[in-house]
C-alpha cells in the first residue's frame, strides 16, 4: 500500500497516510477477515487504499 502505514502501538492500531492519523482500539476490533468484494462480490468490507489503487 502505497504511502498507507499501518501499525500497532501499545492498544491500538495506527493508520496513517498523508496527513491523516486514525487509531482504532483493538478492543473495538470485532472481526477481520479476507473478503471478496473486489473480486465481482457484493460490497461488504471497508477497503483501505489510494485513489488510484496502489
Amino acid at each position: 500500500m502505497f504511502g498507507i502505514s499501518v501499525k500497532k502501538v501499545n492498544e491500538s492500531i495506527v493508520i496513517k497516510w498523508q496527513f491523516t492519523q486514525v487509531e482504532i482500539p483493538v478492543s473495538d476490533i470485532l472481526d477481520v477477515s479476507l473478503d471478496e468484494t473486489y473480486g465481482g462480490v457484493d460490497a461488504s468490507a471497508i477497503r483501505i487504499v489510494t485513489a488510484s489503487g496502489l
